[in-house]
């Protein structure tokens, strides 16, 4: 298929002249199905292409998934527009998503609470009052709700975010001094966000979520299952990979990446995967850690989909950063970083181009059978969608790892 030979020179491409040569060659695909590519690079950013640099340098707690925030963007538009010597311009919609660390740091700030990293989180406030830039309260939302938190604190804790994006920078030159631009506005978004709460507005989302959320679980409790083994980092990798194939029946490769290098670098001090350091002896409180940790991963997916929405009909491209403190969070996403993201809309063909070498990886460990053509379609023929499945597959690893701590405490 067209589209997967798209994906393979994506995969290869390594400068902007690169990724436009694709497009233009594959012009008539892109057309005949509204594609719309967006790529990063470190090198400067070529002119002849529309590009953003929103958050460039702050990577750290502005996560776009992708290698940097220095983005440029390639559609039929476009590459109509530099055949004919004519510069593009393109409409961005840009939001900012958050986790509930956030809204704790937010209501401490504003409440004169002392709290680490103040100061840095101080300049982060000023980069968003400083850009015209939405709020997405989705991710805030999932959380909270995936954690059964009470709706009345959901809301409590959401009304200081909802206040500090109605700040008039005008009335000072200090943040815990401004005042709210628009009583009417705020009263209106929180009115708003507080009915959908209530009501439960979110509910499909949250439940596609929850789906997500059940299938990261699963490869956590196996990466942690298979990390007890005192066999080889390569063993560890395949036992991961095999699961995946025969059990879930789709290759995960973020997850995969991450646990590679978790399973590599557990004796390393600089290159320690973090996200992992709670979990890695079994016992009474490995399984809600397990869960917790699974919100990140499926966090982290469902960030990679927001690339195909089109909130404002005016724009032609959405850019969603997650705004995070939390280290181990962004370690795991800057592990597996994007160099390039395209989207067919007619087809809703979502491709993710990771700045990895998958190939480097395979041949490292004796993976490349996993890639092959017989194993794609044994995985396609073989998938299965069904919940209940996913359901054996929980309660089978966890009645594993509790016959992990039963055996353990004799």
């Amino acid at each position: 298929m067209e589209i997967d030979i798209i994906t393979e020179k994506l995969q290869l491409a390594k400068t902007a002249k690169n990724f436009l040569d694709i497009a233009t060659y594959h012009q008539d695909f892109f057309k005949k199905n509204n594609g719309k590519l967006i790529f990063t690079q470190d090198s400067n950013i070529d002119s002849h292409l529309p590009s953003s640099t929103m958050f460039h340098g702050y990577e750290k707690n502005f996560k776009s998934l992708f290698l940097n925030n220095k983005f440029m963007f390639i559609d039929k538009k476009i590459i109509s527009d530099m055949s004919k010597n004519k510069k593009s311009i393109i409409g961005i919609d840009y939001s900012v998503s958050f986790d509930t660390q956030f809204s704790s740091f937010i209501e401490r700030y504003f409440t004169n609470k002392r709290f680490n990293q103040e100061k840095v989180f101080e300049e982060i406030l000023y980069k968003l009052v400083d850009n015209n830039i939405n709020t997405d309260y989705t991710t805030y939302l999932l959380e909270n709700i995936s954690k059964d938190i009470a709706t009345n604190g959901i809301i409590s804790n959401i009304e200081h975010i909802i206040r500090f994006f109605h700040l008039d920078t005008s009335t000072s030159i200090l943040l815990k001094n401004m005042k709210v631009i628009n009583n009417n506005s705020y009263e209106n978004e929180l009115s708003l966000i507080s009915n959908s709460i209530v009501s439960r507005k979110y509910q499909v989302i949250y439940d596609d979520f929850n789906d997500k959320q059940k299938i990261m679980y699963i490869i956590l409790m196996k990466t942690i299952l298979i990390y007890q083994s005192k066999k080889s980092t390569k063993y560890k990798v395949n036992q991961l990979i095999e699961f995946m194939q025969s059990e879930l029946h789709t290759l995960y490769g973020r997850e995969l990446i991450v646990a590679s290098k978790f399973y590599e670098n557990l004796n390393s001090k600089d290159d320690k995967v973090i996200f992992f350091n709670k979990v890695l002896n079994i016992n009474e409180k490995t399984l809600e850690r397990l869960k917790n940790m699974a919100w990140d991963f499926s966090l982290i997916r469902h960030l990679e989909r927001a690339f195909t929405i089109n909130p404002n009909e005016k724009a032609d491209y959405y850019i969603s950063y997650f705004l995070t403190f939390d280290n181990g969070l962004s370690q795991i996403m800057d592990l597996y970083p994007l160099k390039a993201i395209v989207y067919f809309e007619s087809t809703k063909d979502l491709r993710i181009i990771p700045d990895i070498d998958v190939i480097e990886l395979a041949n490292k460990y004796d993976l490349t059978a996993y890639f092959s053509e017989e194993s794609i379609k044994y995985r396609n023929t073989q998938r299965k969608d069904s919940i209940t499945y996913y359901h054996n597959l929980i309660d089978n690893l966890e009645a594993e790892i509790k016959s992990f701590i039963q055996k353990e405490g004799q």
